[in-house]
């Protein structure tokens, strides 16, 4: 049986120990954001899908973190995939990703031919037809609002896909609920403290998504977590 106070407390934790999304988190910057949520019989499982920058590891990832009872091992907790290739020519070179030829182009002055390719799920983007706004103040990197211009174009490729997810849930949950706003906690105010979570609990536990109404202020849009 389900507990709307256990589900929440056990949210709590996992945001204590960093086992859910920090979205002002300084190594990742998050773009695109979804929430879906799932049960079978007595267990739920939220899991977050969202489209991130990450210079570190391939520039422009989809990332999925699982939540719930039964994700307990750290490798299991996050999974990223790469729909999309950004590749840039620069005076010392071309680098895919986030390497070191692209990480000299990010900030070549306007006007300057910096990107070779970008691909998304193996599809040719024309960089020219989006519509790039940088602010610089808010983000250094080119490529974080050629990112912010693709989620706004056309964000669906972006996410992961169904069999991309299906690596991070049990064929017998079954999928009540995908959000795209909500309150997302943050150090200051635990998910117990926000709209969206203890309102998760109670789609949980009638197995019901009826009773999911969306929250007066949500935070997931990219610039409310910038700049860091």
């Amino acid at each position: 049986m389900l507990v709307r106070e256990s589900i929440v407390a056990f949210l709590d934790q996992a945001f204590q120990a960093i086992e859910m999304p920090w979205f002002d988190n300084l190594n990742i910057d998050y773009l695109g954001f979804r929430l879906l949520v799932y049960r079978a019989a007595d267990h739920w499982r939220l899991v977050f899908s969202s489209v991130v920058w990450c210079p570190a590891a391939d520039g422009l990832m989809a990332m999925v973190e699982p939540v719930g009872p039964g994700v307990d091992v750290a490798p299991d907790r996050l999974y990223t995939f790469t729909p999309v290739r950004l590749t840039f020519a620069s005076a010392k070179g071309t680098g895919e990703g986030a390497g070191e030829a692209a990480i000299d182009a990010l900030n070549a002055p306007e006007g300057n031919e910096i990107w070779q390719r970008l691909t998304v799920r193996g599809e040719t983007v024309n960089v020219s037809a989006l519509d790039v706004q940088p602010q610089y103040d808010l983000q250094p990197e080119y490529g974080f609002w050629v990112g912010a211009a693709l989620v706004s174009q056309d964000p669906e490729p972006l996410f992961a896909n169904a069999s991309e997810l299906a690596g991070c849930v049990p064929p017998d949950f079954q999928h009540l609920l995908t959000v795209s706003a909500w309150d997302h906690p943050t150090w200051e105010r635990p998910p117990s403290q926000t709209e969206a979570f203890p309102r998760l609990a109670e789609v949980l536990i009638a197995a019901d998504p009826t009773l999911w109404q969306p929250v007066a202020t949500p935070n997931t849009h990219w610039a409310r977590w910038l700049p860091k």
